[in-house]
């Protein structure tokens, strides 16, 4: 379909499809970036801490802020703390179009409360920044007011959400514009324009960059509003009012971010490509190319002038190179880290997708590429395109490469390798793509390139429930949970009302267990607390996993919370393979200020005991007896003995097994017996030393119970008899042979080897 010609009835019925379709995407587009706005809170996406600074004061003061060079880098962790507290004036420093435009929209609120919400998360205290991997836990750069960064009760959460809903139009612009780039490129193919502005659409860090505060939606939408028209002016006649609009748009882009300088290039390129003909001279190209520099220079020059009259300092970046500190090298890692913050990377970059997610993408992306290359053959597809569709492909491919060029070098001298940089040319990436993915022949091929698309809309939408919601999500809780344990441990104005957990009684070696806290806090005031739980057995020294943390986590640390505010705060024990079971073991919690404990007010303790848990061996770990023996114990069974050496002496390891769940609790006794049959020595106890007592025990498992004979058996003990009894009463267990006859004497003989 060319310009200008009638379309037939077919043609029309398509065209009409492909736009409902294209609004179908921009409609399920907005509605998952609302779920991306509120799964996000206030801060945790990237920058926006300093864009509203520098929204507020220009809003406050009428005037840009003043160029002033930080006398530090963010070097380390509590240097990076400084720098995400609130300045005034602020320290970022960028061009004025966002700010000006933002302040106007945000009129109507001061944003008072911004100096008193921006409080970097307590973990740059400790050194600890958050790591890039896709655990969700700490990946906040701030601690946050819970019951206070509300549309309700916060001016700046107000002005945030005001700017954010702006910047996810502004993405919709940006699609809108990838499907435009797609039909003046291919006009008879809408599936490659629905495939590209699919992919730009669901591109997920697009989303997450377009419903953050700051200047890149607004950059990314006149960016893809400048290819769009590239693209049409080179399909088109010359005319110079176009490439002058081409520079006002430019222009605006310029003021917007200094990357604006990329696209001077492009539109001089373009205009080159298009006017220069054997029929058109050298005036002509000269006449739109004034047209276009003079419109872009004359509205955005005037900020580039001023940084280099007043501060020598002509593109304003000398502040961002000032405060980051350099790479020594730029290799593979880093462009996977390029790869990986391109297409999904949440927060501050650090909150990423698992792996496998990763290396898919880079299969679809690799195989588009190589499609790619294959429409370039000799005779190719591509070389059979018309010439302004070539020219506007090469010109997209040229984009990417200078974007990505620059960013290397911006990613070298801030220690940012941040992919999202890409985002002004992720139309021209998904054109690329759709055109790889069909092999340049759309007719028969289009599919792939939908399955690829379908597939990205498919992960963008799932994510704001899988991962930014456990990284983010509040943990205020309205209340205690029905299915929880309550408790009523009391420490000072902090209150443990209970606990769940993810197993109830029984955890296998190598299983971890999951519990969650519930605290109410029932003052105003208090200093920031630490959490610190212990999972072990009976003996509080030999604990097996171990955890300390911020009561509320870096998120919602405890001097942030209010009255009456119901806290929840998850723990993870893992129990490694050498974690002695069978037992029960307990869970041991406790309050720490500055280092130290914090005594209970309701009891004589510094901590609370919960539980306990039965922990039972991998099935496949407990042994069978070097002596094989059967006698039943009322509901317990002796399957035998093992004979040890242990590191105080000689060591017998009975070998039990519940018939039954037992309903009392017995003791071991071991006696230690002559050639006459007198008893020289006696070692009573409980199974397992008193970690696993035998009314824990369950039918059918099978518990290796080592009895130390501390102090060793006298020389003229020749053999032991065991049994088990009531320690309340001392009444024996009644003992039974494996023929079914009961032994008269209660005791079962055991040789000693």
């Amino acid at each position: 379909m060319g310009f200008g010609r009638r379309r037939s009835g077919a043609e029309r019925t398509t065209a009409s499809a492909s736009r409902w379709l294209l609004w179908s995407i921009i409609l399920i587009y907005l509605a998952t970036g609302v779920a991306y706005i509120a799964s996000t809170p206030i801060f945790e996406a990237q920058d926006e801490s300093s864009q509203l600074t520098v929204v507020r004061y220009v809003r406050r003061n009428l005037a840009l802020p003043p160029y002033e060079i930080p006398d530090r880098r963010a070097a380390t962790a509590q240097d990076m703390a400084w720098f995400l507290g609130f300045h005034d004036p602020p320290l970022y420093y960028a061009p004025p179009l966002y700010y000006a435009l933002a302040a106007l929209a945000t009129a109507w609120t001061e944003m008072d409360d911004l100096p008193a919400l921006l409080v970097p998360s307590p973990n740059w205290e400790r050194g600890w920044p958050p790591v890039p991997n896709a655990d969700p836990h700490d990946k906040t750069m701030y601690a946050h007011y819970a019951s206070r960064e509300t549309w309700r009760t916060s001016e700046t959460v107000r002005a945030a959400l005001v700017l954010r809903a702006l910047g996810l139009g502004l993405g919709a612009w940006c699609v809108l514009c990838a499907y435009g780039m797609g039909r003046v490129l291919w006009p008879d193919h809408p599936a490659l324009a629905l495939a590209a502005a699919v992919l730009t659409a669901f591109t997920p860090q697009h989303l997450a960059s377009t419903t953050a505060v700051g200047q890149n939606a607004l950059f990314n939408a006149l960016s893809a509003a400048f290819l769009l028209g590239l693209l049409a002016a080179l399909a088109r006649p010359p005319r110079w009012q176009t490439w002058a609009g081409l520079g006002l748009v430019a222009g605006l882009a310029l003021l917007t971010k200094q990357s604006g300088l990329l696209l001077l290039a492009l539109g001089g390129l373009g205009c080159l490509l298009q006017t220069r003909s054997p029929a058109r001279p050298w005036h002509i190209v000269l006449q739109n190319g004034a047209a276009f520099g003079l419109t872009a220079l004359s509205l955005a020059g005037w900020w580039y002038a001023r940084n280099a009259l007043l501060y020598h300092d002509w593109s304003g970046l000398a502040i961002h190179y000032a405060t980051q500190v350099p790479l020594a090298r730029f290799g593979w890692p880093e462009v996977w880290a390029v790869a990986q913050t391109f297409w999904a990377s949440f927060g501050w970059g650090v909150l990423r997708l698992p792996q496998p997610v990763y290396w898919a993408v880079a299969g679809v992306v690799g195989l588009g590429a190589a499609g790619a290359a294959v429409t370039l053959r000799p005779r190719g597809p591509f070389w059979r395109l018309p010439r302004h569709t070539r020219a506007g492909l090469l010109l997209l491919g040229l984009a990417v490469a200078a974007n990505a060029i620059s960013l290397t070098r911006w990613a070298v001298q801030t220690g940012a390798p941040d992919g999202r940089l890409l985002m002004p040319v992720l139309p021209a990436v998904a054109l690329w793509l759709a055109w790889g993915l069909a092999l340049g022949r759309p007719r028969r091929c289009w599919p792939a390139p939908v399955v690829a698309a379908a597939l990205a809309c498919t992960c963008a939408v799932l994510i704001p429930w899988t991962t930014l919601g456990p990284a983010f999500a509040a943990p205020l809780a309205e209340r205690l949970p029905q299915d929880a344990q309550p408790s009523s441990a009391q420490f000072g104005a902090l209150r443990l009302l209970g606990y769940t957990a993810s197993q109830r009684e029984t955890l296998r070696v190598g299983q971890p267990l999951h519990l969650t806290l519930y605290w109410q806090s029932q003052a105003d005031a208090r200093p920031r607390l630490e959490v610190w739980t212990q999972l072990g057995p009976q003996d509080a020294t030999r604990f097996v996993s171990g955890i300390t943390d911020w009561l509320g986590t870096a998120r919602f640390p405890s001097d942030l919370w209010q009255p009456g505010d119901v806290v929840r705060q998850t723990a993870t024990f893992d129990l490694p393979d050498t974690t002695p079971a069978p037992g029960l073991y307990w869970v041991r919690v406790g309050l720490l200020e500055e280092g130290r404990r914090l005594s209970r007010s309701d009891a004589a303790a510094d901590y609370v005991t919960l539980g306990p848990w039965r922990v039972v061996p991998h099935a496949a770990t407990v042994p069978a007896p070097e002596v094989a023996q059967e006698y039943t114990l009322g509901p317990i069974r002796l399957e035998g003995y093992t004979w040890a050496s242990g590191d105080a002496g000689p060591e017998i390891v009975l070998h039990w097994q519940a018939l039954e769940a037992p309903a009392a609790d017995y003791t071991v006794f071991i006696h230690g017996i002559d050639a006459a049959g007198q008893v020289l020595a006696q070692w009573d106890g409980p199974p397992r030393a008193g970690d696993y007592p035998t009314g824990w025990w369950v039918a059918g498992q099978r518990v290796l119970d080592p009895h130390p004979l501390v102090p060793p058996p006298p020389a003229q003990v020749t053999h032991l008899r065991v049994g088990l009894y009531l320690p309340a009463t001392g009444e024996r267990l009644p003992i039974s042979a494996a023929a079914g006859e009961p032994l008269p004497e209660v005791l079962i003989p055991l040789p000693i080897p």
